[in-house]
This record gives C-alpha cells, sequence and structure tokens, in this order.
C-alpha cells in the first residue's frame, strides 16, 4: 500500500486573520525530533494559511532532517512550509499514520527527495507516494496506545520542565532584574527602600553595593575546535562529547551530554579542542547565536561555541540566567560575510551586574534542587524516548506481536 491510497495533502485555505495565534504553525515553531510543538512567537499580519484540523500530520518541508512532525491535537491554521496530511480511509487510523511518519525509513525515504543546498525542500509527491504494510485497525490501535503511552509520559516530563524552567526564571528575574532579592530581614530589597545607586554606563539604578563587571568576570572563556574529518582516528561513536550549534539546535534541554559526533583523545590532542567541565555554560557563538545550554558531563565543542568554565563561587545557574538575559543583545553583535559571529573578545567584555558574593550564594542555594529536578525530568524523557525509539520500528514492521 501507499500513502496515497489511505491520505490526502490537505490544500484548503482560510485567511489568517480567522486563526488564533496559539492555533498558528510553522517551521519555527515545531520542534525537532518529533517533540510537538511550542507556541508560535508571530504570526503573519495578512494572507491566507492551510487549515489543518485534530487528527491531521502536520510535517515540516524546510530541512527535513530536523524530523519536526505533529499529530495536531485541534484546529488551526498553518503557513506553506508545513505539509498538511489528512488520513481518509478508514483503513487507517491518524495516529498510527502519524507513527509511520515518524520511522526511519519514511524519513530517510523522504530526504532523497530533498532540493536546494542551504534550505532543501522535500517533495510531497515522494512523501504520497511511499510504500508500507498497513495492519488491520485493532493491530493499529493497540501499536498506537502502546507508543502513545510513552508519548504521554514524555510530555508530562516536558510540562514539570516548563514549569520550574518558569519558577527558576521569575526567581531570578525577581532578585537580579526587579532586584527584590531578600534583604537582611528577609524582605523584597527594592521594594522595601533597599538603597540604590545609578550607573551610567548601563543608564539604571542597580543595588548599592553592587558592581559592574564583564562575562569574563564569571569564569574562563574558552573556544573549541574541530578535528581534522579526514582523519577517521580522531572520531568515535563512544568517546569524548563534542559539541556544535548543530546539536544544541536540534535539542530543548538545558543539560547536554552528547551530540551527534564524539571525538577520541587523539582527535582532542590534534586540534584547537578544549575539554570543559561538567557545568560549564555553552553557548553557540556562530551559525546561529544564542543556543544555551549547561554541560552535564566533561565535553569539548567546535568553534562555534563559547564556553564559560565558572570561577569558583560563581554557580552554573547564576552564570547560566545572567546570558540568557544578554542573548538578544549578543545576537545583535553577530558580524562576518558567511556566518553572522561574535569574537571571544566581544563576549568576554560584555557587561553584566555582580551582586555581593552572599547574594549568588543564596540565590544558588535556591534554584539548585528545582534544576536538579528539571536535569531528572530531561534524563527521563531521553530515556523514555530511547524505549519508543527502540520500539518503533519493530511494532511498525510487525517483528514484535501485539495480538489481542
Amino acid at each position: 500500500m501507499i500513502v496515497s491510497e489511505i491520505a490526502t495533502q490537505v490544500r484548503e485555505r482560510v485567511p489568517v486573520s480567522e486563526i488564533r495565534g496559539e492555533d498558528y504553525i510553522s517551521t519555527d515553531n515545531m520542534r525537532p525530533n518529533f517533540c510537538g510543538i511550542e507556541p508560535s512567537l508571530s504570526v503573519p499580519p495578512t494572507g491566507t494559511v492551510t487549515a489543518y484540523k485534530a487528527g491531521d500530520i502536520l510535517l515540516s518541508n524546510i530541512r527535513p532532517y530536523f524530523r519536526k512532525t505533529w499529530l495536531a491535537t485541534h484546529d488551526g491554521g498553518c503557513n506553506a512550509d508545513v505539509l498538511c496530511i489528512r488520513a481518509n480511509s478508514p483503513k487507517c487510523i491518524p495516529k498510527y499514520l502519524y507513527y509511520l511518519f515518524t520511522t526511519d525509513n519514511f524519513v530517510n525515504d523522504y530526504l532523497k527527495s530533498c532540493k536546494g543546498a542551504k534550505m532543501p525542500r522535500g517533495d510531497v509527491n515522494r512523501l504520497l507516494a511511499f510504500e508500507f504494510h498497513l495492519p488491520d485497525r485493532p493491530t493499529q490501535l493497540r501499536i498506537a496506545g502502546i507508543l502513545g503511552s510513552l508519548d504521554e509520559k514524555i510530555e508530562v516530563n516536558r510540562r514539570k520542565i516548563a514549569e520550574l524552567e518558569a519558577l527558576t526564571k521569575t526567581i531570578y528575574d525577581y532578585w537580579f532584574v526587579q532586584f527584590d532579592f531578600p534583604d537582611a530581614h528577609g524582605r523584597p530589597y527594592k521594594t522595601s527602600g533597599g538603597a540604590m545607586e545609578w550607573k551610567k554606563e548601563l543608564k539604571r539604578e542597580i543595588p548599592k553595593g553592587w558592581r559592574i563587571g564583564t562575562i569574563n568576570d564569571l569564569g574562563e572563556i574558552v573556544s573549541g575546535g574541530t578535528p581534522s574529518t579526514h582523519n577517521p582516528d580522531f572520531w568515535t561513536t563512544n568517546g569524548i562529547a563534542w559539541i556544535t550549534p548543530k546539536d544544541l539546535s536540534n535539542t530543548s534541554n538545558k543539560y547536554i551530554r552528547h551530540g551527534e559526533h564524539d571525538i577520541t583523545d587523539a582527535g582532542l590532542h590534534g586540534s584547537s579542542a578544549q575539554m570543559m567541565p561538567r557545568r560549564s555554560i555553552i553557548l553557540s557563538t556562530r551559525a546561529p547565536i544564542g543556543y544555551l545550554a549547561v554541560a552535564d558531563c566533561d565535553l569539548c565543542t567546535n568553534q562555534g561555541i563559547k564556553s564559560i568554565i565558572p570561577n569558583k563561587g560563581i554557580g552554573s545557574e547564576f552564570i547560566y540566567y545572567s546570558v540568557q538575559t544578554l542573548i538578544p543583545y549578543i545576537k545583535t553583535f553577530g558580524g562576518g560575510s558567511t556566518f553572522a559571529e561574535i569574537s571571544k573578545s566581544e563576549y568576554s567584555s560584555l557587561q553584566v551586574v555582580l551582586p555581593q558574593q552572599a547574594i549568588i550564594d543564596k540565590f544558588v542555594d535556591a534554584v539548585t534542587p528545582i534544576a536538579e529536578a528539571r536535569r531528572i525530568s530531561e534524563i527521563a524523557i531521553e530515556e523514555t524516548i530511547q524505549i519508543r525509539d527502540t520500539l518503533l520500528p519493530l511494532l511498525m514492521n510487525g517483528q514484535v506481536n501485539v495480538a489481542g
């Protein structure tokens, strides 16, 4: 059987004015690796969009290797860079078709149709011509139920992570943006009349006794490097974690342990790559700028990333959120004729507000349990995804018996 026998491409268009912002889907707010969607940051002011319905399968048609596919849970509209496929036969349930589109067999076949160097696009005709075995509906329901239960566990942890992130960021903003950290009596500092002083460099007031520093005051700034791709002795599948901006773009995790490639000791010592200890803060500073993460193991990176090895007493959580607040500003520094990039010297010299050590210590004590809960949830998601991805081809190929 081929896809076009049980599904069709949706082409119905509706004015974008009829679509709520939270129901608008573009490739930008689809998460990679079949991880669903995020709220859209913007909606076109005019024009039309493809009208999708709950149960439709949406696939990003730009750079399909990012594996952005979503089973719609509600009605809405998507832009022209997103394909909308609808199961239109009683022989096939939509959720089973969605899982078919997440298999390596399908993705690898679809990638063969891609054209374009910078922004490769797939051919929907290749998608509709994909050949597969379709089991009976009871079997489809059981398979979708097994995989769906794993996806539900993943989503529960994602919601927990979102709540923990919101909580930590609220604490950071409350303490270091609004300056309402607890004073000596446990009261909000600025609101309770804590002394402030004007800093003309920042064009604003900061708490008295705080100072203006730079990123360089937070820790040692380290650039990455890339071993020669022509030397097979430099590369391995289970060695030293080597992180690239692409690795950071492929995950919404705050903590990172491995990327797409690992390198060997020979690769490390045969390049300008440097080891960073666990809890270092890594930021993509080239093509694109702005992906941020915390190293959850000793690792190294390529030259598209600048890392901060925290100074003693400066917690990684404080550095992480201090850098995060600067990212919109950091992006404006991107120069270069080929790739936008911020240099090590530019990054190191960016200004930050530095409180007394006691305030940093209290902040780290407050948010460390929250950060650890998030890290554990991220690991739980990774483990569940591994189970799901192991079962997926076995179930879809009939190698596991799911008879009722």
